[in-house]
């Protein structure tokens, strides 16, 4: 409840010139990060889950979440951030996290960037954390967060899988937003919304009239989309309100830290049990990938080693796709590879005494 005179009927009612309650947390200044790199190495992946932001806010707040946090580059996605997520430091979740800018998320300017992301990280799922934008105040109030359970773009409206459905069910459970008074005000966290995707706020208005079912608005989402149903993988968008529509651009630029706040820690809990994620596949599955990109060696190259490593793919693996462009073309190494025996031929040419 916001503190203040008692109202029930605005007990939850906040407007964007207010300011949010104080955080229990402190996030870091952009000018605070090590300057320090680290060389990419290919055992960078697969991670377990992949949070893409495109805004500083949003990367500041999913960053605070991430335990022993470095990162390196690769020339195709640009900075990558890996950190450990969960409650169980022995069996943490491997998670990268990776800032775009919003046109490289705009299918029209490129899903590239995040197809590239996906499939050199090769996640178990990949998640879009950040603000957003609520219809009114009725169906979400300022601070709240939105989970998709189906995303709208236009006249499609894509609903998550079954796994993330059945996951985000419980992603209030256990939650406590980290607010210096939890009294200071009330967040709800809606996991069964239906949020729209617009690639401006200018026409969000008409989308909102066309989707009454909508609960929220973002910006980011159809880029996400396009990419994860081209190749096929798990994506969840989880946003917290910043503002209203339509007037929906607040000048108060703390609510949308709030925000990006409220949406990492409940995407944070959501990651909490590691142990949960044990059988979901990373995409492209357990065969092997070469991105030629970034194949670059800091160090001269070391055959053996490569030939050991390889042999300890195919060992662990067994499998050896035939077709590269088919991800069910898999096959058992013994089927293809027949073991030989070198074979001496003591006979001697003709006329040799």
């Amino acid at each position: 409840m916001m503190a203040g005179p008692s109202n029930d009927k605005c007990s939850r009612s906040v407007v964007c010139n207010d300011d949010p309650p104080p955080l229990s947390i402190t996030l870091k200044e952009l000018r605070d990060f090590p300057k320090k790199v680290k060389h990419w190495d290919v055992d960078y992946s697969p991670v377990d889950f992949l949070l893409l932001t495109a805004e500083d806010c949003e990367f500041l707040a999913c960053h605070h979440y991430l335990r022993d946090s470095f990162r390196s580059y690769e020339k195709s996605i640009g900075y990558v951030y890996f950190g450990k997520m969960g409650d169980d430091e022995e069996e943490s979740l491997k998670v990268a996290l990776v800032k775009f800018s919003i046109e490289s998320l705009d299918p029209g300017g490129s899903q590239t960037s995040a197809k590239n992301a996906i499939t050199l990280l090769r996640p178990k799922a990949t998640f879009l954390v950040g603000f957003c934008y609520s219809l009114n105040p009725d169906k979400a109030q300022l601070g709240d967060v939105v989970i998709s359970s189906q995303l709208t773009i236009d006249h499609y409206k894509t609903p998550v899988s079954r796994d993330v459905g059945n996951l985000v069910k419980s992603a209030a459970d256990g939650w406590k937003a980290p607010l210096q008074n939890p009294e200071a005000q009330k967040v709800k966290v809606h996991w069964d919304g239906e949020i729209l995707s617009c690639s401006d706020l200018i026409g969000a208005e008409q989308q909102c009239q066309l989707h009454p079912g909508a609960i929220a608005v973002e910006m980011e989402g159809i880029g996400l989309f396009a990419a994860a149903h081209d190749i096929k993988m798990e994506w969840l968008v989880v946003k917290g309100v910043c503002g209203f529509v339509p007037g929906s651009a607040t000048k108060n630029n703390s609510w949308k830290t709030f925000a990006c706040v409220m949406a990492a820690s409940v995407v944070s809990n959501l990651l909490s049990n590691s142990f949960v994620f044990g059988d979901w596949h990373n995409y492209g599955g357990t065969s092997i990938k070469v991105h030629v990109s970034f194949l670059y060696f800091s160090e001269p190259l070391n055959v053996e080693k490569c030939q050991e490593k390889l042999k300890s793919y195919y060992d662990t693996f067994s499998k050896v796709k035939i077709v590269p462009w088919d991800e069910s073309s898999s096959i058992e190494i013994n089927k293809i590879y027949t073991p030989l025996n070198w074979v001496r031929d003591h006979r001697k040419p003709s006329g040799v005494t």
